[in-house]
């Protein structure tokens, strides 16, 4: 379980790279923060929109710089929701701990077989 969440931690996504990636490409930021659809359908938006009204499309392509540093925040904050679902709550000091703990790190509260082998 500990090396399921190891690979949650690791996934967490940059705003400023997702922000980066919709300036050079619009919806590339998109695709990077797991929403390809999205960035499929933006960047001929976008494309089309420069031939009809430049003006119109450089406002567009500045929301989209915006949204794609808040769409890492969105990722990221999914992410955290999910990894704090895998952990585990100590009855003791209500701390969360990875799901394997025996002994809370907090506070030293035993779980399971390691508090019934002490108490013996």
């Amino acid at each position: 379980m500990s090396e399921e969440l190891d690979k949650l931690k690791h996934k967490e996504k940059s705003g400023l790279l997702a922000a980066g990636l919709n300036i050079l490409l619009p919806g590339a930021g998109y695709m990077y923060c797991g929403r390809p659809i999205l960035g499929i359908i933006v960047l001929p938006f976008v494309i089309g929109m420069i031939f009809v009204t430049p003006a119109g499309a450089l406002g567009i392509w500045i929301v989209l710089i915006i949204d794609g540093f808040l769409a890492a925040g969105r990722y990221n904050k999914c992410l955290a929701q999910k990894i704090d679902a895998a952990m585990k709550v100590c009855p003791q000091c209500a701390e969360k701990i990875m799901p394997e703990a025996k002994v809370c790190r907090y506070c030293g509260h035993k779980f399971g077989e390691a508090a019934s082998a002490t108490s013996t």
